[in-house]
C-alpha cells in the first residue's frame, strides 16, 4: 500500500456546511484506519461536499421529511480509494 485517500462526500439538505461536513466524515474514517494500524502519513483525505451524489435527480423530492432524509442516506458517505503497487 501506497497511500489510502478518503472521500467525504454530503447530502443536499447539508447544504449549510456540506464541505466542512464531508471532511469531518473523511477525517472520522482516518481516525479509524489509524486507530487499526494504518501509518497516519500514508492516508489522506478530502470532501467533495453534496457535489456527487448517488441518488439521481429527481429522486428524494418533497419538503423536508424522514422519509426525504432517509431517501438521501446514500450520498452521507465516504470512499476509500487504495493506491498501491504489488
Amino acid at each position: 500500500m501506497e497511500v489510502i485517500i478518503v472521500i467525504g462526500h454530503a447530502d443536499r439538505i447539508e447544504q449549510a456546511g456540506d464541505q466542512d461536513i464531508s471532511l469531518g466524515r473523511a477525517g472520522a474514517a482516518k481516525e479509524y484506519l489509524v486507530s487499526q494500524g494504518v501509518p497516519f502519513d500514508r492516508i489522506y483525505v478530502e470532501g467533495k461536499g453534496n457535489r456527487e451524489p448517488l441518488t439521481k435527480p429527481g429522486q428524494c423530492t418533497g419538503s423536508m421529511s424522514e422519509q426525504v432524509i432517509e431517501c438521501l442516506e446514500p450520498d452521507r458517505r465516504i470512499d476509500i480509494e487504495v493506491i498501491g503497487t504489488k
